[in-house]
C-alpha cells in the first residue's frame, strides 16, 4: 500500500480497534495524532508491550507522529531542559527501539526533529525520550501540557541525586511515564496523572509507595523497583493498588517493603505478571492469589515469608514461571501444583520446606515437549532444558521424582533417598582429577562422601543415577576423561566454558556410549581432533554444540544417525571438506550453525527439503556454487546467514517466498539483480548484501522496515 494514513481511522473506538499492523507497505508521510491516541488505547498495544515488543515500532513501522509548526512555551520548556540538565554532555544514540540525545537541540530545526522529541499535528511535543541526565528537571517541564509519553534516564556515571520532579503532576495528558535511576520519594503529585496507563520509576528511591497511587485506575504497568539493590523504599504495600483493575504488570522487587501482602492484590484480576521479590516482605502467602488466573510470572522470591504454601496456587494454570525460592516457607508441598503444566522454571529453593516431594509434579515433567519452551536459566538453553525446578536447601525427605524428558531437576541440600552409585561416582571423579577440579569456581562437595546429588551441578535419578551435569563456565581445564562414557543414565551434559574454556584435547569417542543423552554441550573450548563418529550413536541426543573449539577434519556421515537432533552448532572450529548429503536424514533439525570453518563444496539444496528448518548458518567457510532456489522451499525458514564465501550467481527469486527475518549474502561473487519478490518477506529487519556484484536495486518496501541493513553501492528502487 502507499500514500499517508488518513487521520478518520481515529474515529474508530479502541473498543473496536484491536489490531494495527502496517509495516511492510510503502506509506509515506506521518500518523495523525488523533490515529496515534486510538493506537496507544487499543488492547493488542498493551500486549504486544508486555510481552516485550516495542509497541509503536511494530504498528507503525518508521512512521512518526505528524510534525507541524512547534509551540514556544514547549521550545521554551525543551531549553530549559538542556541547559538544567547537562545537555552539552549528553550522547546521541540511535537503535530501532531508542533515538535520543542532544541531535539539533537548541537549534532552529523543528522540535520534532530534535533526538528523542515527537510532535502532533498542533507542533505540540507529546513525546520525550531523555538519557544521560544529570542534574534537577527545571520547573517549565510542567509546561508541556501535551506530552503523553516521557522516558528519562539519568547517567551511568557518578552517583545520580536527581529527583523526580513534582511539576510532572501538571502534565494531564501524561500516558506513559519511565523515570529510570532517579531518587528521593514519589511526589503525591504524580496522584492526578489519571491518565497514565504506564508508570515506571526506579533508583535510589526513599519514603514508601504512596497509597494515592490507587487513584491511577487506567494505569496497565505499574514499576517500582530496582535491580541494583539501591532502593530505600520501606513501608506496607498499601491495599489501595488493589483498585488498579487494568493492571496488567506489577512490579516491586529490590526494594525493602515490609508487612504483609496485602489480599486485596487479589482484585486486580487480569494481573499477568506480579513480582514482589527482594524485600523483607513477612506473614503468608495470601491464599486469594490464586484467583489470579491470568497470572504467568508469579515471584515472590527474597522475602521473610511465612507459613505453607498455598494450595489455590495450583489454580494458576497459565503461570509458567512461580519463584518462592530465599523465604521461611513451612510444611509440605502442596500436590496441586503438580497441575501447573504450563510451567518452565519452578524455584520453591532456601526454604523450610519438609515431607515428600509430590508424585504429582512428575506431571508437570510428562506435558514437557520438544516444540519451544523458554528458558531462564543462563546457559541451560544449550542443552535444551525446558523445564527447571529447584528444590535445594530445604528438609524433603523420600526419592525424588521421574527425571524424564527435557527436564532439570536440582535437589542438594536435602534428606533426599538417593542410592549410591559407585560407579557413577568414579566417573566424577576422574572427571574432577582430570578437568582441574580444585580450580573450578563451583565444586561444593566434589569428592566429598555427600551424595552425589549434593554435588553442585549434579543432577540425579530416583535411582540415584546421574542424569544431568552442568558445569557451564565454571573453569574446567585439562582434558575430558572417557569415564564419562560410564555414565550410562545422563540426559544432559554442558561443559561448555563461554569464549575462555581452557578443556583441551580430543573428545573421548566414549561419549557415543551415553545413549540416554537428550542434550551435549562443550562450546568454547579448547577441544581439537575430529569429530568422533560414534557420537552418531546417540539417537535420543536433540541439542548438539561443539561450537567455538579448535576442531578440525570432516563433519562425520554419522551424525546422520541423530534422528532426534534439533540443535547442531558447529560454528568456529576449523571443520573442513563438504557438508555430508547423509545430514538431510536429520528431519527434525531446526537450527544448523556450521559458520567460520572451512568448508567446501556447494549449498546442499536438500536444505529446502527441512520442514522444521528455521535457521541456517554457513556463513565464513569456502563454499561456492549457486544458492540453491530450493531453499525457498522450507516453511520454517525465517533466517538464512550465507556471508563471507565464494558463492556465485544470482539471489533466487524463490527466496521471496519465506517468511524471512535476517537474509545475509554479503561478502560472496553474487551478480544479477536483486530479486523483486524479497518485497514479499514483509518480516524482513535483516538484510546484507555488500561485497557483490549486484545491480539494480532494492525492493523499496523494504526501506521502511529494515531494521539493520548494509546494501553497499545499491539504493533502493524509486516509486
Amino acid at each position: 500500500m502507499t500514500g499517508g494514513i488518513p487521520s478518520e481511522l481515529g474515529d474508530l473506538h479502541s473498543s473496536i480497534l484491536k489490531l494495527w499492523v502496517i509495516r511492510g507497505n510503502n506509506l509515506s508521510g506521518c500518523v495523525p495524532d488523533v490515529v496515534y491516541d486510538r493506537i496507544e488505547d487499543s488492547e493488542e498495544f498493551w500486549s504486544s508491550r508486555y510481552y516485550g515488543e516495542d509497541g509503536l515500532s511494530g504498528f507503525l513501522a518508521d512512521l512518526k507522529v505528524c510534525d507541524t509548526t512547534d509551540h514556544p512555551d514547549d521550545r521554551a520548556a525543551l531549553t530549559a531542559i538542556y541547559n538544567a540538565m547537562g545537555g552539552a554532555d549528553w550522547r546521541d544514540y540511535e537503535s530501532s527501539y531508542d533515538n535520543y540525545g542532544k541531535k539539533n537541540w537548541l537549534s532552529a530545526a523543528p522540535l520534532g526533529q530534535w533526538a528523542g522529541v515527537s510532535t502532533d499535528a498542533n507542533g505540540r511535543v507529546v513525546g520525550l525520550e531523555l538519557g544521560d541526565l544529570t542534574g534537577e528537571f527545571p520547573p517549565e517541564v510542567g509546561n508541556l501540557s501535551s506530552l503523553r509519553s516521557l522516558s528519562a534516564s539519568t547517567s551511568y556515571s557518578g552517583d545520580s541525586t536527581t529527583q523526580i520532579p513534582s511539576a510532572l503532576g501538571n502534565l494531564s495528558n501524561l500516558r506513559r511515564l519511565s523515570l529510570n535511576r532517579f531518587n528521593g520519594e514519589i511526589p503525591p503529585e504524580l496522584w492526578a496523572l489519571t491518565n497514565l496507563k504506564e508508570l515506571s520509576v526506579g533508583g535510589g528511591l526513599t519514603g514508601q509507595i504512596p497509597p494515592g497511587l490507587g487513584n491511577l485506575t487506567g494505569l496497565r504497568e505499574l514499576s517500582i523497583s530496582s535491580w541494583t539493590g539501591d532502593s530505600e523504599l520501606t513501608g506496607e504495600i498499601p491495599e489501595e493498588l488493589g483498585n488498579l483493575a487494568n493492571l496488567r504488570g506489577l512490579n516491586l522487587r529490590g526494594n525493602r517493603l515490609t508487612g504483609e501482602m496485602p489480599k486485596e492484590l487479589s482484585n486486580i484480576t487480569r494481573l499477568a505478571y506480579l513480582d514482589i521479590s527482594d524485600n523483607e516482605l513477612t506473614g503468608e502467602i495470601p491464599e486469594e492469589l490464586g484467583s489470579l488466573t491470568n497470572l504467568s510470572r508469579l515471584a515472590l522470591g527474597g522475602n521473610l515469608l511465612t507459613g505453607e504454601i498455598p494450595e489455590e496456587l495450583g489454580n494458576l494454570t497459565n503461570l509458567w514461571n512461580l519463584d518462592l525460592s530465599l523465604n521461611r516457607l513451612t510444611g509440605e508441598i502442596p500436590e496441586e501444583l503438580g497441575s501447573l503444566t504450563n510451567l518452565t522454571e519452578l524455584n520453591l529453593s532456601d526454604n523450610l520446606l519438609t515431607g515428600q516431594l509430590p508424585a504429582e509434579l512428575s506431571d508437570l515433567i510428562e506435558h514437557i515437549t520438544s516444540e519451544g519452551g523458554l528458558y531462564y536459566n543462563q546457559g541451560q538453553e544449550d542443552i535444551g532444558v525446558q523445564l527447571t525446578m529447584d528444590f535445594s536447601n530445604n528438609d524433603l525427605r523420600g526419592k525424588p521424582p521421574l527425571v524424564q524428558g527435557a527436564a532439570f531437576v536440582f535437589l542438594g541440600g536435602n534428606r533426599i533417598d538417593t542410592p549410591s552409585n559407585n560407579g557413577d561416582r568414579e566417573a566424577l571423579v576422574a572427571l574432577y582429577d582430570a578437568a582441574g577440579g580444585d580450580g573450578w569456581q563451583r565444586n561444593a562437595n566434589w569428592v566429598s562422601d555427600k551424595p552425589l546429588v549434593d554435588w553442585e551441578g549434579v543432577s540425579v535419578g530416583p535411582n540415584g543415577r546421574v542424569a544431568g551435569l552442568y558445569l557451564r563456565e565454571n573453569g574446567l581445564t585439562g582434558t575430558i576423561p572417557p569415564e564419562l562414557g560410564n555414565l550410562s543414565q545422563l540426559r544432559f551434559l554442558d561443559l561448555g566454558q563461554g569464549w575462555s574454556g581452557e578443556l583441551e584435547g580430543e573428545i573421548p569417542p566414549e561419549l557415543g556410549n551415553l545413549k540416554n543423552l537428550i542434550g551435549l554441550s562443550l562450546h568454547g573450548n579448547r577441544l581439537t581432533g575430529e569429530l568422533p563418529p560414534e557420537l552418531g550413536n546417540l539417537a535420543n541426543l536433540q541439542t548438539l554444540t561443539l561450537g567455538s573449539n579448535e576442531l578440525t577434519g570432516p563433519i562425520p556421515p554419522e551424525l546422520a544417525g541423530l534422528e532426534n537432533l534439533e540443535t547442531l552448532f558447529l560454528d568456529d572450529n576449523q571443520l573442513t571438506g563438504p557438508i555430508p548429503p547423509e545430514l538431510a536424514d536429520l528431519e527434525n533439525l531446526g537450527g544448523l550453525s556450521i559458520s567460520r570453518n572451512q568448508l567446501t563444496g556447494r549449498i546442499p539444496a536438500w536444505l529446502g527439503s527441512l520442514e522444521n528448518l528455521h535457521s541456517i548458518g554457513l556463513d565464513g567457510n569456502r563454499l561456492s556454487g549457486p544458492i540453491p532456489p530450493e531453499l525457498g522451499n522450507a516453511p520454517a525458514l525465517t533466517s538464512i546467514f550465507l556471508s563471507d564465501n565464494g558463492l556465485t550467481g544470482e539471489i533466487p527469486p524463490e527466496l521471496g517466498n519465506l517468511w524471512l527475518y535476517w537474509l545475509g549474502l554479503s561478502n560472496n561473487q553474487l551478480s544479477g539483480q536483486v530479486p523483486p519478490e524479497l518485497g514479499n518477506s514483509i518480516n524482513l529487519s535483516n538484510l546484507m548484501l555488500e561485497g557483490n556484484r549486484l545491480s539494480g536495486c532494492v525492493p523499496r518496501v523494504l526501506q521502511g522496515q529494515l531494521e539493520r541493513s548494509d546494501i553497499g553501492s545499491l539504493s533502493f528502487c524509486n516509486p
